[in-house]
């Protein structure tokens, strides 16, 4: 349940959220999941939490940390998530080209997550709303991120 809430208060950057609270979820999830299956999302989860604190390098070690993570298989959401998660902490650390990969991954492993147009998208259907927020969101970060620096290339 942890998971759950925190995840849902984190699927799109606000600023008037109370990430501290939203961070012990996320921290009671990992701590209290460390020997569920379900424990690569939750360390997901902890990622985005880090990442909408500021903490980037935190968000970089659980973001990997889900990505290895072998358990649950091979689901899709999950990895577009993370890799999202990764690539916009990698990017708020100046590291572009990394990124950039980074989000490539992430968006090959979005081609593939269930289609809309297949009426379907199965139970999983939360995680496909998160994985398609957090897509989106790390393609515009690392885009404007990217023509801001053609403009002002000192910066």
């Amino acid at each position: 349940m942890a998971d759950r809430m925190a995840k849902d208060c984190l699927i799109l950057p606000c600023a008037t959220a109370d990430f501290e609270a939203i961070g012990k979820l996320a921290e009671t999830a990992v701590t209290a999941g460390k020997n569920q299956s379900a424990l690569p999302y939750f360390q997901c989860t902890k990622a985005l939490a880090e990442y909408r604190q500021g903490h980037f390098t935190n968000a970089i070690v659980w973001a990997r940390k889900s990505l290895e993570n072998p358990s649950f298989g091979a689901d899709a959401s999950r990895f577009v998530e993370a890799y999202s998660v990764l690539a916009m902490a990698q990017c708020q650390q100046n590291e572009a080209q990394e990124a950039r990969a980074t989000l490539a991954q992430g968006t090959d492993m979005a081609k593939k997550l269930t289609n809309l147009d297949s009426s379907d998208i199965g139970s999983g259907w939360r995680d496909w709303i998160i994985a398609q927020a957090l897509i989106k969101e790390g393609d515009t970060l690392i885009r404007d991120r990217s023509s801001q620096e053609k403009v002002h290339p000192s910066k």
